[in-house]
């Protein structure tokens, strides 16, 4: 797809793919420092999948809790997809960051991008 000359000036020198790869929701990187600037950061490691139903009756709770966050989850109903959750200000969007890997079969592995292998 061809670009305008004024969106060519835009993204001088800005690589669009590699930014993409980069903020793609399975290789984001927690906070660095959990307590810089007023920002907390919560790991919560399991060993199950989150319930569904429960979750969904959890959500008004978990999105008004802070002011803005985001993360990877596990959903029992959905063992193989990997589910991206972000949510700012009240509202939340969860849709589906690809399968997990360890879901994948070795042949596969060759079409997932570098940087998520990593």
């Amino acid at each position: 797809r061809r670009l305008s000359p004024l969106s060519q000036a835009a993204l001088a020198g800005f690589d669009v793919e590699s930014a993409a790869a980069a903020q793609h929701p399975a290789c984001a990187l927690l906070p660095a420092e959990a307590d810089a600037h007023g920002v907390a950061t919560l790991v919560w490691h399991r060993r199950r999948p989150f319930h569904p139903e429960r979750l969904y009756e959890a959500l008004e709770d978990l999105t008004c809790a802070a002011a803005r966050s985001r993360g990877r989850f596990w959903l029992a109903d959905k063992p193989d997809v990997l589910l991206h959750w972000d949510a700012a200000g009240g509202a939340l969007c969860v849709e589906s960051a690809g399968p997990w890997l360890a879901s994948l079969p070795d042949a596969a592995w060759d079409m997932v991008p570098p940087v998520r292998r990593a």
